[in-house]
């Protein structure tokens, strides 16, 4: 179990990944002629009965480590993290689903990758602090009222 937790709120915030499967091979520091020997492949649940799942390659032993990686959250139910989404970015979802997708990629010192998230079935969102500014939202996320789909940005 794997929980992040910030007690200076009221209530306090967790956030958590929960029965956690974790296979790992070939993680060593022994020399392998493959290019990516070790493995890591892990599932869970998240806060909001979300479905986590990573599968992982790497060599860590070079001085410019390789690693390869896919991460999924998917059907993340967003009322269940109100008490989150009140805390950080100041509103309330009365309903919705979150899907994440990501991929990691890294040779020689190069990164390659993105991050997906999508929002499904939003109607409603409920701005709770006033002293959010419009850009500050929108940065978080497109906002528009009645869509079906949402999506996040950076």
């Amino acid at each position: 179990m794997l929980h992040f937790s910030d007690p200076s709120h009221d209530p306090p915030l967790t956030i958590s990944l929960i029965q956690l499967l974790i296979d790992r091979k070939n993680i060593s520091n022994q020399q392998s002629i493959e290019q990516l020997p070790a493995s890591l492949k892990a599932e869970g649940l998240t806060t909001g009965n979300g479905k986590f799942t990573l599968d992982a390659e790497m060599n860590l032993l070079p001085d410019h480590p390789a690693f390869n990686s896919d991460l999924t959250i998917n059907e993340v139910n967003l009322p269940e993290l109100n008490d989150f989404l009140r805390a950080y970015p100041g509103i309330r979802m009365n309903e919705g689903q979150l899907n994440i997708s990501s991929e990691l990629r890294v040779n020689n010192g190069v990164i390659d990758d993105y991050i997906q998230p999508l929002l499904l079935w939003l109607k409603k969102i409920r701005i709770l602090d006033s002293t959010l500014i419009p850009g500050e939202f929108t940065y978080w996320l497109f906002f528009a009222t009645k869509l079906k789909t949402v999506y996040l940005t950076a």
